[in-house]
Parts: C-alpha cells; structure tokens; sequence
C-alpha cells in the first residue's frame, strides 16, 4: 500500500474508532472497557536460507532471499479492536505492521466492517473482508492461530483475488452431534494485479463449515468477474470469469492433529492455479513435533489463447486468403510455454506452548521449484533450504 494511501487508511481508521468510542460513552453512559475489546498478536521470524528462493511470508507478501542470508524482515506486529455499539450492532478491525521488500515499516487494514446481530443466530456483516476461499488465507495472518511456521498457502492462493469489500451473511445451525457454519459473501473483489492487466467486477462466495466433536470440515466454492487487458491498456476480454474451490478439514485422533487442504480454480485466460497441503503433527503436552508437505501449481494451458473474435490485436487488416506462411519463431523467446509453474515443499519442526498466549517454533524446510512453463517470475525459482526459529504470541 502506497505511503499516502496507508496514512489515508490510518485517519480513517482512527476517527471511526473513536468516533465509536464516544457514541458508546455519549450513548449508554458505560466506560469504552465494558464494550470495547482489543487484542494484539505478534511473530519475531528469524529465517535463514540457503540459496536464493522467493517465500511467502507471514505478512501475505510474497519474498526473496539471497544466497546464504537471514534476517528478521519477516515479523509481523497486529492487532484487532471490536467494540459494542449496542446489543446487536458492533465493529470491528484488524490491521498489522510488517517490513517491505525495500525494510520500510509497512500498514494494511485486513478486516474493517460492521456487523448486525439479527438473532436466531444469523448475523449481517459489511466492510472489508480477506477473501475466505481457504480458511488458510485467514489463519496466515495471525501465525500464533497455525501449527507451522509460515502459511502453506501461496499469495495467489485464491487465484489472485485477496480481499473485497462488500456483504457477508453467517447462520449458525446447532446439532446435537455438531455444528454448521454457513456463510454467504457478495462484493468488489480487488486483484492482486489490480493496477495492471486484470480489473476486477465482482465475486460470490458461499462456505459451509461442519464442527464435530474431533474434527472440522469446510468446503467453498468462489465466482468472480473481471476484465482483462494488454499491456496496451487493450481490453482482451470484458466478462472474463473464474470458478474456484476449496475442501479442508482438521482430525484429531487422540495425540495426533491432521490437516490437509486442497483448491484449484478454472478461469478465463489468466493462469489456473492449484494447491494440495497436508499436515500432521503430535502432541505432547506443551510440545508438538510437526511434519508438512504442500504443493502449489500454477497451470498454463490456457494463458496463450488467441484474443477473442472481433479483438483488434493491433497488426493491420486481415491477410489475404490463403495467406502466406508465417515466418518461424526463433528457437529462443521469452513467450510463457504450456506447462505448470511448481513450488513444492517439505518441512518438519517443533512448536513449543511455553505460557499463555505465546511460543515458540522452530522449522526447517526444504523447497523445490519446477518451472517447465518458463515464467519470469520475480521471486526466484530456485531449489534450497530454509531454517526458521519463531516466536510468537497473542494478548
């Protein structure tokens, strides 16, 4: 986020919080600390790394490393305030504070809505929301919530799209064997390559998540419009759209606690995406010992479609029929080929509950890229190792 645009969002935040504040004081006579909560999280991430390898942080960045460095460049500092403007009505926000490629102190507003208790356990909320395709795309911003040390889930891991603003309605339904969360999201989407080549229009979304009494199990599906362009600012497709699932569920069966999760998404002319996770860790007592593997794909198979009919691709009028050979393509040229981009990863390591509200993690972690598409990417595509010690805590 732009210098000016963080200190806009930081006004902003600052006069809605207390302008709460004072209705909540102004209203009900009540001192701001019965109806007013606030929480702070934080992760210290020391990493070294072997090689030079592109990561996705803990601050939903995606990051490099040199050959044989470490640094502390990966910590975040957070936290969320939700305050009660009456029985039914509340807010809340969450923000954190993290290092950019450039180590300059850096802001984002995650979460930034407001929510309308209409009893029977359906509830309204509108605002800002991360996009809760996986429930990894929410937990990798609190590491504290996570077994692991990083989030397995790369920046793209929604296909691109991170967060909208809009609506979400929640119903709750209680079972005497379990629990179902329902949730239903409308909204502007906002794309990661927003300044860029894709525009975005508009997604739904609906989840369904089942709490049993040692497991849980959720599944979502996503549908979003954009608009495409070209590097000319050329406007490819008008009513592009894409399609995206996710299935993730967490067992525990006595000591040992699995998770495995998986999405994939089908889309118009930008690159289809896929991710499989699973992790298995065991405890005893305040320690767990953890072992994870995880693979990200992205698939180009369709990114090298010709432009839709009628697209004016900039060459002049059409070539007479039956039109001469094309000349050959030299051997070497830098066009993205039909094939996936693969990151995959292996780690083990140790979490340490050591008090309330904080720990420790340690993690080593062994990754693989396979780049057979031949994309320019600009985190490097290497193979290497990283070794990571956390710590980390909530209040």
């Amino acid at each position: 986020m732009p210098i000016r645009s963080t200190l806009y969002v930081t006004k902003l935040l600052c006069c809605l919080v207390f302008g709460y504040l004072g209705l909540i004081s102004g209203a009900f006579g009540e001192p701001w600390k019965d109806r007013v909560y606030a929480h702070g999280f934080y992760t210290l991430d020391f990493t070294y790394s072997d090689s030079e390898l592109g990561l996705v942080s803990n601050d939903r960045q995606s990051r490099s490393y040199e050959d044989d460095a470490a640094g502390l460049n990966n910590s975040v500092f957070g936290g969320q305030i939700e305050a009660l403007v009456s029985d039914n009505l509340s807010t809340f926000f969450q923000g954190k504070v993290f290092f950019n490629d450039d180590d300059e102190a850096q802001f984002t507003l995650d979460w930034a809505y407001l929510s309308y208790d209409f009893g029977d356990d359906i509830t309204i909320r509108g605002g800002k929301f991360l996009v809760p395709l996986l429930q990894g795309t929410e937990l990798r911003s609190i590491s504290y919530s996570r077994l692991w040390a990083r989030p397995l889930i790369p920046i793209d891991g929604a296909n691109g799209f991170h967060e909208y603003t809009g609506l979400e309605l929640l119903k709750h339904i209680q079972q005497d064997s379990g629990s179902w969360q329902l949730q239903l999201s409308t909204g502007k989407p906002n794309h990661e390559d927003e300044d860029g080549e894709i525009e975005s229009k508009n997604l739904q979304l609906f989840s369904a998540r089942y709490q049993g009494e040692s497991f849980w199990l959720r599944a979502a599906t996503l549908h979003g419009n954009y608009t495409v362009k070209d590097g000319d600012d050329e406007i490819l497709d008008d009513s592009a759209s894409v399609l995206m699932s996710s299935l993730e569920s967490e067992i525990i069966l006595g000591p040992y606690v699995l998770n495995m999760g998986y999405a994939t998404s089908d889309s118009d002319i930008t690159v289809n995406g896929s991710i499989y996770y699973a992790s298995l860790g065991y405890q005893m007592g305040h320690i767990t010992p953890f072992i994870y593997t995880s693979l990200s794909r992205e698939h180009y198979d369709n990114y090298n479609e010709p432009p839709p009919p009628g697209f004016d691709d900039g060459n002049g009028p059409p070539l007479p029929d039956p039109a001469p050979e094309p000349p050959e393509p030299p051997e070497e040229d830098d066009r993205i080929r039909d094939g996936d981009y693969d990151i995959n990863s292996m780690a083990i390591g140790i979490r340490w509950h050591a008090g309330e509200g904080y720990g420790f993690k340690i993690q080593w972690e062994n990754i693989e890229q396979k780049n057979s598409a031949g994309v320019d990417t600009d985190d490097p595509a290497n193979d290497g190792n990283t070794f990571t010690i956390l710590f980390e805590g909530v209040f």
